[in-house]
């Protein structure tokens, strides 16, 4: 169970994907990734770069200026992890152990890089450090949006992602649930949310969260969020059908339990 206290105040201020507020380490300066005359391969794998340095750093305001759809997602789960790492004592060290990609399509608007990136994530804690290591691979996608160019989308480990936009919020109580988005990848389906409440100082039990497929199935999942931060992820173990509706039981401090419930957009990206 996740204990939330509400109401308190919290540094996060950066919208994310559906609208969900991202932390961070810090923002920097933004470098451009701006659309201008010549080979647009570098511009993009330029985004590329800014927006592994922005992970590295734990800056998401470069991040999400320099990513869109399921990359912008995915940034937003890492970022979101960190945070969740430092509230409970630790660290988190993200970087890019090894990068080999080159261009294999150019066309209006995008770009698609064949190739591998790895990262290591080293996690410190208490009890020492453990790494772990990721792979984006292509196609690596990038696209022009806004005059900018924008890393979208890449495999995982050698396996594609699936990105469900949401921005859908359900309301119970005076307490609001807001759904971010869906992000399947590797072995897992993760969901970023957001906890908020009409009245000051509520407190809020996260008793049990659920994924119900459109075939009926019904998984259950886990909470994890930074003390007292409203922005967390809902894990599930990755699902092969679009999932149609989100559900989390809670329990209030006045004794009162409810059950917010989304129904998920089908339409994914």
């Amino acid at each position: 169970m996740v204990t939330l206290h509400l109401g308190s105040g919290t540094s996060q201020a950066l919208a994310g994907p559906g609208g969900i507020p991202i932390g961070g380490a810090g923002s920097r300066p933004t470098p451009t990734t701006s659309v201008a005359r010549g080979d647009p391969s570098v511009a993009a794998r330029r985004a590329i770069d800014i927006w592994l340095d922005a992970l590295v750093h734990s800056d998401p305001e470069t991040m999400l200026s320099s990513s869109a759809g399921a990359a912008a997602a995915y940034g937003s789960l890492q970022l979101v992890s960190d945070e969740i790492i430092r509230a409970r004592g630790g660290s988190n060290s993200t970087a890019v152990a090894r990068e080999s990609i080159t261009p294999r399509r150019v066309a209006p608007g995008a770009v698609e890089f064949a190739g591998e990136i790895n990262l290591t994530n080293t996690v410190t804690g208490p009890k020492g450090s453990a790494p772990t290591y990721d792979r984006l691979d292509g196609p690596i996608r990038v696209v022009e949006q806004n005059g900018r160019w924008r890393l979208a989308n890449f495999e995982f480990d050698g396996r594609p992602i699936v990105y469900y936009p949401e921005g859908l919020q359900d309301t119970v109580d005076g307490i609001h649930l807001t759904v971010g988005f869906l992000l399947s990848y590797s072995d897992v389906t993760v969901a970023l949310v957001s906890l908020s409440a009409d009245a000051p100082n509520t407190t809020i039990t996260i008793t049990g969260v659920s994924l119900t497929l459109a075939s009926g199935t019904r998984e259950a999942g886990g909470a994890q969020f930074a003390r007292d931060v409203p922005t967390g992820m809902l894990g599930f173990r990755q699902v092969t059908a679009a999932p149609t509706r989100l559900d989390v039981s809670a329990r209030l401090n006045n004794g009162t339990t409810i059950t917010l419930s989304v129904s998920l957009l089908r339409a994914h990206a």
